[in-house]
């Protein structure tokens, strides 16, 4: 049986501060060295979320390119395996993409599902990204997605086809009164239909007009929450997930003041 260490951090980027961000990344890699195998990082955690029209703007991406060199060659000194969203090159112009390093290895996926309602314009400045599959982090594979990706059924199906291990699906999700309990059923959804477990990574904090509220979380095969990450401010958790089961992990119970009072929320969302 295969199992592995697995970070889940959740932060809270600068939007457009691509030095602020990538500093905070390499600290978070400094502080799980031998504790971790892989780190997670939130959708597009290398420039902030919503990026609008910096997408647009050419010094940006050489900008990206930099900064994700740096941390690319800390964690294959450190023998870290990374995973983190960073808008790359795609079609003659961008995607919004989740970049996998491991050693020399580099995997990148971009997102299929560009949001393009309500608060989001994703199809503005991003190019569709074409299928995917998973990633293999040694003899474990893992079903890599990007947040809107996990709200339809068709991406899930096809990577659970190749017998996957695991899911972990990286967000810059939004905040809004019944948000959390959505995503829980949209991750448990992933569950029902791969029977397998799912790690969902949030941001936190405000950009602009949005807030994100975190409440990161690990789902098992049966759709329990086995871990969940603080709301309202930045957390890491280090789960160890196995290619067995996760069945036997005691259940996390939900305490309706972390996230379903609804004054408890609309003050840290206003905070």
């Amino acid at each position: 049986m295969e199992s592995y260490k697995i970070a889940l951090a959740q932060i809270n980027p600068i939007l457009g501060n691509l030095t602020y961000n990538k500093n905070k990344i390499l600290k978070i890699l400094k502080k799980v060295v031998n504790k971790a195998d892989i780190v997670v990082f939130p959708e597009l955690s290398i420039v902030g979320y919503p990026p609008e029209d910096l997408i647009l703007r050419k010094k940006i991406h050489y900008e990206v390119s930099k900064h994700l060199k740096i941390i690319k060659k800390f964690a294959k000194d450190k023998g870290l395996a990374v995973i983190l969203g960073a808008p790359q090159p795609l079609k003659k112009g961008i995607g919004n993409a989740a970049i996998y390093f491991n050693g020399s290895k580099t995997k990148t996926i971009f997102k299929n599902n560009l949001p393009n309602y309500g608060v989001f314009d994703e199809k503005r400045v991003f190019k569709e990204g074409p299928p995917y599959n998973f990633i293999k982090f040694k003899k474990f594979k893992i079903g890599l997605m990007i947040c809107e990706d996990i709200w339809t059924n068709d991406i899930a199906k096809r990577i659970a086809k190749n017998k996957v291990d695991l899911f972990i699906c990286i967000n810059a999700s939004p905040y809004d009164h019944e948000k959390q309990i959505k995503r829980y059923e949209v991750a448990r959804n992933i569950t029902t239909i791969s029977k397998k477990p799912i790690i969902y990574v949030n941001q936190i904090g405000g950009q602009d007009e949005l807030v994100f509220d975190g409440g990161s979380f690990v789902l098992n095969e049966n759709g329990d929450i086995i871990s969940k990450l603080d709301t309202w401010k930045e957390d890491i958790k280090i789960v160890k997930i196995s290619n067995n089961n996760l069945k036997n992990y005691k259940r996390v119970c939900i305490t309706k003041k972390n996230f379903y009072d609804k004054n408890y929320n609309t003050w840290n969302a206003l905070v």
